[in-house]
């Protein structure tokens, strides 16, 4: 979705809430923005679609990086101009995960061919 993402048009909007915000068990990062598509005001907490942030610091950092009244640029779905996100940018996040799987599938295919 990211990927879509980019080809979005883009308008200004306005950082109106950036907080962590205690769960049951963790704690998340809130980031709300306001912005504006053919004067129809739109609010939207979606930042990016890369995925959970898992570490504090990194919910802490996307609390940072958006302080209330930050002006930013918003991508819109021009079919459904509600559906925005501020990054569009592909993560490099899920690449962690999928090294570690590799080396584990080629470890136990090589474990496999030794005995």
């Amino acid at each position: 979705m990211n990927s879509r993402a980019a080809s979005w048009p883009h308008v200004r909007g306005v950082i109106v809430e950036s907080e962590l915000r205690n769960t049951i068990d963790d704690q998340v990062a809130h980031v709300a923005y306001e912005y504006s598509v053919q004067g129809c005001l739109h609010r939207s907490t979606q930042v990016s679609y890369s995925g959970m942030l898992n570490a504090t610091s990194e919910r802490a950092c996307r609390v940072d990086r958006y302080p209330v009244g930050l002006g930013v640029d918003v991508f819109y779905d021009p079919a459904a101009p509600a559906r925005a996100v501020l990054e569009c940018s592909a993560s490099g996040a899920w690449r962690v995960p999928l090294l570690i799987g590799l080396a584990l599938l080629v470890t136990a295919a090589a474990l496999g061919h030794l005995s």
